[in-house]
C-alpha cells in the first residue's frame, strides 16, 4: 500500500468529498486535518486500501529559518488520522521513510487519538517506535447528538448554574454562519 503525497491545493472536488467523508467517518478525525485548514504549501498524505481512504493526513511544510530555506519540517496537527492503529503505524513508519528520502529535517505528528483509561494511554505508547516528546495533551469532546437536555445534564452541577446565571444575565448564543 503505497503512500500517495501530494499539494492540498491540488486535490479535485470530488478528492475533497472523499477525504471529508473519511475524517468524519474516524474516531480519530478532527477538523484540523480537514484539507481546507491546510493553507497554500500544504501537503496531503493519502493510503488506500481496498479502494478506500484508510489512512490521511494534511501537513504544513515550516522552514524555520529563513536564512537556511532547504532546512524543512513537516507537521500535521492533530493528525495524521486513521482508527486502526497497526495500520497507523505502519503507515506512519513509510511516512518517516519518505521524508528522510525526501531530505525533512524533522516530522511532528500530534495524532488525536482517544483513550478512555491511563491503561489504554500506556500501552498506546508502547506501541510505537516514534519519541514522544514532552506531556500527554487532552482534548475534550462533546457528543452533539445527544439532546439539549441530555448534553446540559451531563455538565458539573456548577457549569449547570453559571449557564442559568448567564441565560438570566440575558447572553445569548447563536450558530455560527461560517
Amino acid at each position: 500500500m503505497p503512500l500517495e503525497s501530494f499539494p492540498i491545493s491540488d486535490l479535485s472536488p470530488a478528492q475533497l468529498t472523499e477525504v471529508e467523508e473519511f475524517l468524519d467517518s474516524q474516531d480519530t478525525g478532527h477538523p484540523f486535518q480537514f484539507p481546507q485548514w491546510g493553507g497554500s504549501r500544504a501537503i496531503a498524505m493519502i493510503l488506500r486500501d481496498g479502494g478506500g481512504i484508510r489512512w490521511y493526513g494534511s501537513f504544513g511544510v515550516q522552514r524555520p529559518l529563513r536564512w537556511a530555506p532547504w532546512i524543512r519540517g513537516l507537521t500535521a496537527n492533530r493528525g495524521p488520522v486513521c482508527d486502526d492503529g497497526q495500520l497507523w503505524t505502519a503507515a506512519a513508519e513509510e511516512l518517516a521513510g519518505k521524508m528522510r528520502w525526501e531530505r525533512f529535517a524533522y516530522l511532528d505528528v500530534i495524532p488525536e487519538w482517544i483513550v478512555e483509561s491511563a491503561e489504554q494511554r500506556l500501552r498506546l505508547g508502547d506501541a510505537l517506535v516514534w519519541e514522544r516528546v514532552g506531556d500527554p495533551r487532552a482534548s475534550l469532546r462533546l457528543d452533539l447528538r445527544r439532546s439539549d437536555d441530555e448534553i446540559f445534564a451531563g455538565f458539573r452541577k456548577n457549569s449547570r448554574y453559571e449557564v442559568r446565571r448567564a441565560e438570566r444575565f440575558g447572553a445569548q448564543v447563536s450558530v455560527a454562519a461560517t
